[in-house]
């Protein structure tokens, strides 16, 4: 049994840093379950449990037997993957409305996912999955829709990591989990968590990002990185 299901288990709408946490209209507006009607959606809710998980707590390990899909409510979660001599490697980040974890059929899971900051998140048995695939056939094409972005996301991540300068890799990450109108991060990494996810160290990270802001590319402002420049950052070679 995965390890979040141990405890946290709470009410269908879950405070996070004092806000409440509109689980039924995150579920609703999710890519995964946006065409499922309102009586599939709400069979779907009824066997599904939210969850508060604090930051740093881990939702389940690698090699872990998975019987459940998970859904991010709020906040966002890291997928690691370990190398024989214990080197971490951020392989995916899950932020609201994305999932992870097993999406029809139970599996072994490849990563331990951890929290990256206090987050909710909705945990549907695969038992409720595989109902609403027999009610609403089309919900097979979403499955199999998200399956395959999730494969292309993994196959970008790794070209990366062959082909791109560490630099191009950062500017890339910073681009993609920074808020489009604000520029601020909308996933609070530090730099060893950043240094992980683009196959790199914490010092060279810290380098290139001071180098970014002598720039003028980003930020920094009561320890809060923000994007400064989209277009420029965009073109880092």
């Amino acid at each position: 049994m995965a390890t979040l299901l141990r405890g946290h288990e709470g009410d269908s709408n879950l405070l996070r840093d004092g806000a409440e946490v509109d689980r039924d209209g995150a579920v609703a507006e999710a890519p995964l379950f946006v065409d499922l009607s309102a009586e599939e959606l709400d069979a779907l809710l009824d066997s599904s449990s939210s969850h508060r998980i604090p930051r740093q707590q881990v939702v389940f390990c690698e090699g872990e037997e998975l019987g459940h899909l998970y859904m991010v409510l709020a906040g966002s979660f890291k997928l690691i993957r370990h190398s024989e001599e214990g080197k971490e490697l951020i392989v995916a980040l899950a932020r609201p409305g994305e999932c992870f974890g097993a999406l029809a059929e139970p599996m072994e899971s490849k990563t331990l996912t951890q929290a990256v900051e206090d987050s909710v998140v909705l945990v549907v048995p695969l038992a409720a999955v595989r109902r609403t695939l027999a009610q609403n056939p089309g919900f097979a094409i979403k499955l199999l829709q998200y399956a395959q972005k999730r494969h292309e996301l993994m196959e970008t991540a790794a070209t990366r990591l062959a082909f791109e300068s560490v630099p191009q890799r950062l500017a890339h990450l910073l681009l993609e989990v920074s808020n489009l109108s604000s520029g601020e991060l909308e996933t609070p990494l530090n730099q060893t968590e950043i240094a992980n996810l683009i196959g790199s160290s914490r010092e060279t990270v810290c380098s290139i990002l001071n180098q970014f802001r002598r720039q003028g590319l980003l930020e920094l402002n009561r320890g809060r990185l923000r994007v400064v420049d989209r277009e420029l950052l965009g073109d880092m070679k």
